[in-house]
């Protein structure tokens, strides 16, 4: 037998909740995410910026609910070396991490770079004239940019002549974390915390990150086309360092150490506090 509702704004009320009811359980979730790493967008594109150094120490001091710190379980999928097509030619990474729950396809967008202190200079290129260079701090910085969508807008936006010259793969069991690859990106700006023109500028910061975590962790290229434009400017190369990478991967262990005794100092803190309201475990 067939039943008739009056037309009438409960009715119309009850039978959309009725319909989401139904197919709530057919939807995929939006995937959780994390104060230093998105995963989606939920209130649209956004971007937050941190120097390297900041989110390095934000992330190794950060605990969940249980205890843990969900971002040594988010992994580097792989990374994209970008190049913009004009100006400068300014150079930059964007990192792909997985999501911590295995059975998300999440990935999380994060681009690092290295440019000019913007009390000295806005330009985006991360070159300046010799005469700011030597004595003019590095501003090495992330952009928590969120999912792949977002990135692709983001992107657009703010580098519409960027291109891909390479990609690095990471084989599963040897990925870096992504609280290891910010201890990288730490090490390197502590490794020249000043801006150079001619040997510490945007193409030096992105080969030396690109080039130690393929040492550290096995990466594997894939070569793109343009992939020989890298730390290129007008055709003459600038920025490329062996010694640099050699001095990152040396001191990478020590560093690595140090990002774990913040974490186990963020651990004891909180035992602490829970101590104090009677509920230590």
């Amino acid at each position: 037998m067939a039943i008739f509702l009056k037309r009438d704004p409960k009715n119309r009320s009850y039978i959309r909740r009725f319909l989401a009811a139904l197919i709530r359980p057919f939807m995929s979730e939006r995937p959780s995410q994390l104060p230093q790493l998105f995963f989606h967008n939920p209130d649209g594109p956004q971007r937050i910026q941190e120097t390297v150094v900041q989110w390095n120490t934000h992330m190794s001091q950060y605990l969940d609910a249980d205890g843990d710190n969900t971002y040594t379980r988010c992994f580097l999928h792989h990374i994209e070396h970008r190049k913009c097509s004009d100006g400068a030619g300014h150079e930059f990474l964007v990192f792909h991490f997985t999501h911590w729950d295995s059975s998300s396809s999440a990935t999380g967008i994060v681009c690092a770079e290295r440019a000019v202190n913007p009390g000295n200079s806005s330009r985006q290129s991360g070159l300046v004239c010799p005469s700011l260079s030597d004595n003019t701090v590095a501003h090495d910085t992330v952009s928590i940019v969120g999912s792949s969508h977002a990135a692709t807008a983001y992107l657009e936006q703010r580098y519409p002549s960027s291109i891909v010259l390479c990609k690095m793969y990471f084989p599963s069991q040897s990925r870096p974390s992504t609280l290891q690859v910010s201890t990288i990106l730490a090490l390197v700006n502590e490794h020249s915390l000043f801006y150079s023109l001619y040997q510490r500028q945007c193409y030096w910061y992105a080969d030396t990150v690109w080039r130690s975590l393929k040492r550290l962790f096995f990466g594997n290229e894939d070569l793109g086309t343009d992939h020989n434009l890298r730390a290129r400017y007008a055709g003459v190369q600038l920025g490329p360092c062996d010694k640099s990478v050699d001095v990152v991967c040396e001191r990478y262990e020590l560093a690595w150490a140090q990002t774990l005794e913040q974490l186990s100092r963020a651990r004891n803190i909180r035992e602490a506090q829970l101590a104090r309201v009677g509920i230590c475990r």
